[in-house]
C-alpha cells in the first residue's frame, strides 16, 4: 500500500485496555496459574489526574467545539485503519501503562509487564501480520527490565522494549540500567523512550491549573531530562552499539538541548559524568544511533532535521489518540509540502521506522512462517 505514492510505516500507534481486560493475564503471571480475581488496584498506577480517556467502540458525531470520544479499536479495527489510511504496518504501544515506573515492588512490576506483553501478543500482534509490539518493560530495576526484554523479543516477537520514563526512580544515565542496555545490544533491538505527564518533574498543581498547560510542556520536557542524562553520563560510549528512539515529545527542542550540552561540556570535561564522553554531546545526537519523532505538521521540522541529519526522524500516527481522519489528512498534507525533497519524505514516512525496528525483515519472516504452516 502507499499514500500518494509514498510507503508509510507507523512508528508509534496505541491501544486502549482496561484493568478488567488485563486482569486475567496479570493473575496468571503473579500467582503462577490462572486465578479468578474480582479486581485489583495498581495495574495502572498514575501520579497525576490531568489526563483521562473516554473511548467508544463506534464513532459518534458531536456538536462543534465538543471533543468526541476516542476510537478504541481492537485488532480488526486496527486492520481497518491500516486499510483505509494506506499505512503498511504499525508498532503498537499501550495507553494506560505510562506510569509503570512508579511500581517499586520488583515481582509486581515484572508481573504487570509480562501480563501486558502477553495480552498484546494474544489480542493484537498475533491477529494481524501488520501489527508489531513494543514490549512494556518493568522498571523496578535494570535486571528485570533486561529479562523481560529478552523474553518479549525471543518468545513474543516484539520489535522493541519501551522505557516509560514517568516516575522512574533513576535517570537513564544511571548505571542501574546497564543490564538493560547490555541486553538491548545483545539482541540488536532499539530501546524506545516514551514520555508522558510526570508530576515528579513539577507537572502538578504547583505550577499548572489545566491539562492544556501540562500537555504543552510535559512530554518534551521529560524527554529533555533523559536525553541529557544518557548523553552526559556516557551511556553511548559505554554501550557503543546501543540505539534509542525518543517518542511522544516531538523533536523541535533538540537544537536547544544540543547547544546547552555543548556549552557545558568544555567546562566539565575533566570532572563528573562528562569524563566518560569521547566527543561533543551534540555529536551523539547526530551519530545515527539516536532517533527522533518528526511531527509532520510542525513548521520547525525542517530546521530541526537540518540541525541533526535527515535519516533519524520517524513518523508516528499516535492513532487512536489522533483520530483516523486527521491521521490521513496529516500524511497527505506532508506529502504535498514542497520544502522537503523526495528522499527526506521517504525517510520520514517509512525508511527510518524500518531501520529502527527492522519491520520489513520481521514482516517477511512472519509471511514465510505463515507460508510454511499452510504448506
Amino acid at each position: 500500500m502507499a499514500i500518494a505514492g509514498y510507503r508509510v510505516l507507523d512508528a508509534d500507534g496505541h491501544i486502549y485496555l482496561t484493568e478488567a481486560g488485563l486482569l486475567p493475564y496479570f493473575a496468571k503471571e503473579y500467582y503462577g496459574q490462572p486465578v479468578e480475581l474480582e479486581g485489583v488496584s495498581g495495574l495502572f498506577p498514575r501520579n497525576a489526574a490531568w489526563s483521562f480517556v473516554i473511548h467508544a467502540k463506534q464513532k459518534i458525531e458531536v456538536p462543534p467545539g465538543r471533543k468526541a470520544p476516542n476510537e478504541s479499536p481492537d485488532a480488526a479495527g486496527w486492520g481497518k485503519f491500516l486499510d483505509s489510511s494506506g499505512i503498511d504496518a504499525a508498532v503498537i504501544y499501550p495507553s494506560r501503562l505510562f506510569h509503570i515506573g512508579l511500581i517499586r515492588d520488583v515481582e509486581y512490576s515484572a508481573a504487570v509487564a509480562r501480563a501486558y506483553n502477553n495480552y498484546l501478543y494474544e489480542n493484537f500482534t498475533s491477529k494481524d501480520e501488520r501489527l508489531f509490539g513494543a514490549a512494556v518493560l518493568p522498571l523496578a530495576n535494570g535486571e528485570i527490565a533486561a529479562r523481560e526484554l529478552r523474553r518479549a523479543v525471543n518468545e513474543l516477537g516484539m520489535v522493541t522494549g519501551t522505557i516509560m520514563i514517568s516516575g522512574i526512580q533513576w535517570p537513564l544515565g544511571d548505571e542501574v540500567w546497564y543490564p538493560l542496555y547490555r541486553e538491548a545490544e545483545n539482541l540488536d533491538v532499539i530501546l524506545t523512550v516514551h514520555s508522558s505527564v510526570d508530576a515528579t518533574l513539577g507537572f502538578d498543581q504547583r505550577y499548572f491549573r489545566s491539562f492544556a498547560e501540562v500537555h504543552t510542556l510535559s512530554h518534551g520536557f521529560a524527554l529533555m531530562v533523559q536525553v541529557v542524562s544518557a548523553i552526559l553520563n556516557g551511556v553511548f560510549d559505554v554501550f557503543p552499539k546501543l540505539r534509542m528512539a525518543f517518542l511522544e515529545g516531538g523533536s523541535n527542542w533538540t537544537p536547544f538541548v544540543m547547544e546547552k550540552m555543548d556549552d557545558e561540556y568544555p567546562k566539565n570535561v575533566r570532572r563528573g559524568a562528562c569524563r566518560k564522553l569521547h566527543m561533543m554531546p551534540s555529536e551523539y545526537c547526530r551519530s545515527g544511533r539516536l532517533f527522533w519523532h518528526g511531527e509532520l505538521d510542525r513548521p520547525s521540522l525542517k530546521p530541526t532535521i537540518q540541525n541533526i541529519r535527515p535519516d533519524v526522524f520517524f513518523y508516528a500516527s499516535d492513532f487512536p489518540h489522533t483520530n483516523s481522519q486527521k491521521v490521513i489528512e496529516e500524511v497527505h498534507d506532508f506529502v504535498r509540502r514542497d520544502d522537503f525533497d523526495d528522499a527526506t519524505k521517504r525517510n520520514l514516512l517509512c525508511g527510518v521506522a524500518d531501520k529502527m525496528y527492522g519491520l520489513d525483515r520481521a514482516l517477511a519472516a512472519r509471511r514465510e512462517k505463515a507460508r510454511r504452516v499452510v504448506a
